[in-house]
């Protein structure tokens, strides 16, 4: 197994492990959960110039991903942000000398779950924070309905037939996403990387199970090349 040359950056963003020895210009990467911090993929697509695209529906989203691309190349930061990057100082910074090539790098206005439908998407306690959640993580009752689609969806809207990596923070719908992906789908991407937050934030008997289901599925058809506490990354065994 190769040792896995991985992007640093922010602690925040930069969390996977996505070996990127086994990107190339020639690959597509499916990120979902962008939010504030999109340190990753510009770092990701400066070092390989593969094909990125980047979902996410909360509202905040898609103005940060338009302050990133005009950000890029710049000589000097905009003025600190605390939001951004998860408070990181070097967060603009990285994103500055990045050399992300900002035209093959998408952004797509919708999240990913088991099925094509618009959902409720429940706000954090605190309203500064922008991370929302399908599963109702943090048991508020303000929510904004919001836009999801099937992997399978995605793939055939986006005209693709294969994805090198895919790589979720979402909240608890990773495991609802991908169960739908291991169970209804021939979709294997090559390289998985998520963070499971179902289990960890919202502990049930049900939940449990469905997160040991996934993972019992995933290592049937996958190889766990990394695991750093809730953090996991896969490699497809062909």
């Amino acid at each position: 197994m190769k040792t896995l040359n991985t992007i640093k950056g922010t602690q925040y963003g930069c969390w996977s492990n996505l070996p990127v020895d086994y990107i190339k210009e020639e690959s597509v990467v499916y990120s979902f959960g962008a939010g504030e911090d999109l340190c990753y993929e510009f770092l990701l697509s400066g070092l390989t110039s593969s094909e990125i695209h980047i979902f996410d529906p909360t509202p905040r989203s898609k103005p940060h991903f338009d302050f990133c691309c005009d950000l890029v190349g710049k000589e000097t930061d905009p003025e600190y942000d605390p939001r951004f990057g998860g408070g990181d100082v070097n967060y603009t910074k990285y994103i500055r000398e990045s050399k992300a090539d900002i035209n093959r790098i998408f952004f797509h206005d919708y999240g990913i779950y088991n099925e094509d439908t618009d959902i409720n998407f429940f706000h954090p306690q605190n309203e500064e924070h922008i991370s929302m959640s399908i599963d109702n993580l943090q048991a508020t009752d303000r929510f904004t309905i919001l836009k999801v689609m099937k992997i399978d969806s995605i793939m055939e809207t986006l005209n693709h037939d294969h994805i090198d990596a895919i790589k979720l923070n979402i909240e608890g719908a990773e495991v609802a996403s991908l169960l739908h992906m291991m169970k209804e789908t021939k979709v294997r991407p090559t390289l998985i990387s998520v963070k499971f937050e179902l289990t960890r934030d919202k502990y049930s008997i049900e939940t449990e199970k469905l997160q040991n289901d996934l993972a019992t599925l995933l290592l049937s058809e996958y190889t766990l090349l990394h695991q750093d506490g809730d953090n996991c990354t896969f490699l497809y065994r062909e």
